[in-house]
């Protein structure tokens, strides 16, 4: 009891040296008295300024010992309330009072070597710091590294790779070393600022700090600038089409060209049932959304058909101006039931094809953007009279595993270890 005593604050004073006294029936006994002087609590408030720190180390093991030594002395004469786990034993009683310090500590300090790395009481009090951080905010973990500096494997490594530490490597480091943990303690970081996260589901905005570009933002990107015909993104639902297609369009803007945008997820059964309704419905929000005027009355005839009067509307889009403009279609597989389906996407790819056809018409300043979700060939009858094999197809697959680490990063590391990153 004695030995457990002296390790908290106040106490290492009141305990006498270890002696031999004879008790009742000749019994030996070893004892430690206590000297004069009131008996502080385990609890005794530090002074404002002291920092309480729990230091961590692997039992027996050089040089772990012999740095330990060097930071308790170094870290006393500071004025800093320092524990160390030299004499509990293990089990339920150990358990119970080295997590009360270490979840009372401010600071905990781990020297991590070699030998130390197998210890299943360092990842144990690792643990248990780590949670009660995620909880309060501290305590904060400081690892001394003893001769390596390479990213550490296992449960301890998920704990202490991402933090900042300190490096031994022999007697010359003491000072340095001390010289870091005591600037370390003694500023500790700055609270974390609370990110302004953004709702759950859905598109991102263009500006959104938690959009992680992949591969295909790059060639969409490019292909976009050179004014490329068709633009095919297709994805699963939620991996970021909509996401993508609103970047295209604030990059469009920013280029000075005309853009419009038209997601079918808005259109409902009743608009999807009539071909020339439906035309109409997409040439009207296309004026509006431009502000080009044109003489439905009179050039709207219903001679011509509902893909002809399309075609010819486009035609004169275009011609309104020299500035490009780029149609961005999203949730297209919403068209793919429709019973006029394989028309429209056909003159779609007319619209393509029509660069090839009319060299001197207004066909290079018109890209088509089309986003969706499903095996268009499940839909379309005659692919060869569709747009979804012709352009530039532009696959979104999942995250990598270093873009979920970085998105992660971005959302304030909620996730702790590489295990819980996945």
């Amino acid at each position: 009891y004695a030995s457990w005593l002296v390790q908290f604050e106040g106490w290492s004073d009141r305990v006498g040296e270890e002696r031999e006294i004879e008790a009742k029936h000749g019994v030996r006994l070893r004892v430690r008295p206590l000297v004069g002087g009131t008996s502080p609590t385990a609890t005794e408030q530090l002074p404002e300024s002291a920092v309480r720190v729990v230091v961590l180390y692997k039992r027996k093991a050089q040089p772990d010992e012999g740095i330990l030594e060097r930071i308790e002395r170094h870290l006393c004469e500071k004025g800093h309330g320092v524990f160390i786990d030299r004499h509990l034993k293990i089990g339920v009683e150990w358990a119970k009072a080295i997590e009360e310090r270490i979840r009372l500590a401010d600071w905990v300090i781990a020297i991590v070597s070699d030998s130390a790395l197998g210890s299943e009481m360092l990842e144990y009090e690792l643990e248990v710091a780590a949670d009660e951080h995620r909880k309060r905010g501290k305590p904060f973990i400081l690892p001394v590294r003893v001769g390596e500096d390479r990213p550490l494997e296992g449960p301890v490594g998920s704990i202490l790779n991402p933090l900042h530490f300190t490096v031994w490597r022999s007697p010359e480091d003491d000072a340095k070393v001390l010289r870091e943990i005591v600037g370390t303690i003694e500023e500790p970081p700055a609270p974390k600022e609370a990110v302004p996260l953004e709702p759950v589901g859905g598109a991102v905005p263009p500006d959104s700090p938690f959009y992680v570009e992949r591969a295909t933002d790059e060639e969409f990107h490019r292909a976009l600038r050179k004014n490329e015909s068709i633009l095919l993104v297709k994805g699963p639902r939620q991996v970021g089409k909509t996401s993508l297609v609103g970047r295209g369009a604030r990059a469009a803007r920013e280029l000075g060209w005309r853009l419009a945008m038209t997601d079918f997820q808005k259109l409902s059964t009743a608009q999807l049932a009539s071909e020339d309704g439906f035309y109409r419905l997409l040439a009207h929000t296309l004026a509006r959304s431009l502000k080009f005027k044109y003489d439905f009355e009179n050039e709207w005839l219903d001679v011509f058909g509902a893909n002809m009067n399309m075609d010819c509307f486009v035609r004169a889009l275009i011609d309104d101006s020299s500035t490009p403009i780029v149609w961005f279609m999203d949730e297209a597989d919403k068209l793919f039931g429709a019973p006029f389906a394989s028309d429209f996407f056909g003159l779609v790819r007319s619209w393509h094809n029509s660069r090839a056809t009319e060299p001197d018409g207004p066909w290079d300043r018109f890209t088509v953007v089309m986003g969706y979700a499903t095996e268009a060939h499940l839909f379309i009858q005659d692919l060869n009279q569709s747009p979804f094999n012709v352009g530039r197809q532009l696959a979104l697959d999942d995250f990598t595993h270093e873009q979920v680490e970085e998105l992660n990063r971005r959302y304030g590391s909620p996730l702790k270890s590489a295990s819980e990153v996945g």
